[in-house]
């Protein structure tokens, strides 16, 4: 019995110990498999933080309803009203949020044309919901005060603000890429409110924005940086706007800078709207229309804000064909160098190919 005793001991200290030692390379795999992963992901993320992510052909196509039910679905973050919520006294219909330098001005000289389209009285982009926020949603009102709309309906301007067939709007190309949050407030404050987005050929757009940076060097503005409304424009000649003065490497850097590869990205910037906003209340409007096809782009604008548009009556042909906004200096229709449009179209294909994906999504029948 006392051998047995024994052996039985033996054999239990055996299996302990197997089990120890096994316990003890869980542990070493379990505290080194994380390290292993750390770093690999790491060099992943360096890798892919140098170009955008790649495009992928998804194995199923939603139908637009599925769509708008995935979107509905999303929308899981609890809000808080703003505190000022009631100062707001503007009913705001439509907010056109992009994309910049893709007829933006053209539209809003058009749109303030319009006796019953009311714009901000004092300048094309009030950037509110960007960088003046803090002054109030009473402040933000007031800027619809008196403006030329207001003026040819009737001289009671109180009276014009809630007049029935006004539509209260405005145009700021960096909405585009506005916070999620404040998206998020947008939505529950203007819960029918209209979004018009411009999609312009993503190498031409970048290449012009690049340019009017340089425009902007000239005059003390920073790469970067956007002038505010207390900022002059007034052109002057400076060797710095000249782009022949810079080389490709200096093109491709600022291509780079997420100054402009986040304007550049139109579909993640239109996919985080779609979060808050059902796709009948964004039009995407290509931007190569408003040159070959005036009078059907402005059609379906007014048709989107709730405007009737009469066909030569509603705008007229010397408004509708005249060109704003144009670069000056050496940088006007200064074209593209081949090597930077080459190294641009690589860039920005992903960008391309995932915007073109959203908008099969919502059954559009054009591409970029």
């Amino acid at each position: 019995m006392s051998n047995f005793s024994t052996l039985f001991t033996k054999l239990r200290d055996t299996v302990h110990q197997d089990e120890d030692k096994e316990s003890s390379n869980t542990s070493k795999k379990r505290h080194t498999e994380p390290v292993v992963a750390l770093k690999n992901e790491e060099k992943e993320l360096r890798i892919s933080s140098k170009r955008p992510r790649e495009f992928q052909e998804p194995e199923t196509q939603t139908t637009k309803d599925e769509n708008d039910a995935i979107i509905s679905k999303s929308k899981i973050r609890p809000f808080i009203p703003p505190k000022d919520y009631k100062d707001m006294s503007i009913p705001l219909s439509f907010l056109c949020i992009g994309a910049q330098k893709a007829g933006t001005t053209w539209l809003h000289e058009i749109l303030r044309t319009h006796p019953n389209i009311c714009l901000p009285r004092n300048c094309k982009e009030v950037h509110f919901w960007d960088w003046y926020r803090g002054k109030g949603l009473g402040w933000y009102s007031r800027q619809f005060i008196q403006s030329s709309c207001t003026t040819t309906r009737t001289h009671d301007s109180l009276h014009a603000i809630f007049h029935p067939a006004t539509v209260y709007g405005e145009i700021t190309p960096c909405y585009a890429i506005l916070p999620e949050a404040t998206i998020q407030e947008i939505q529950y404050l203007f819960p029918n409110l209209k979004i018009i987005f411009i999609a312009r050929n993503l190498v031409d757009r970048a290449w012009s924005a690049i340019l009017m940076e340089l425009r902007h060097a000239s005059r003390g503005i920073q790469p970067g940086e956007f002038p505010s409304s207390t900022q002059t424009t007034t052109p002057v000649y400076n060797a710095m706007e000249d782009p022949t003065q810079y080389k490709i490497e200096y093109f491709m850097q600022r291509l780079c800078h997420s100054t402009h590869t986040s304007r550049s990205n139109y579909s993640q910037a239109l996919r985080t709207w779609l979060k808050y906003f059902p796709s009948q209340q964004i039009i995407i409007l290509h931007y190569s229309d408003i040159s070959n096809h005036p009078h059907q782009f402005m059609e379906q604008v007014c048709k989107h804000i709730g405007i009737e548009y009469i066909q030569n009556k509603t705008f007229q042909d010397k408004d509708l064909y005249r060109k704003v906004n144009q670069g000056t200096g050496p940088t006007l229709n200064y074209p593209i160098p081949a090597q930077v449009q080459k190294q641009f179209e690589e860039y920005l294909q992903p960008y391309q190919d995932d915007f073109n994906l959203l908008l099969r999504e919502l059954h559009y029948s054009w591409q970029l």
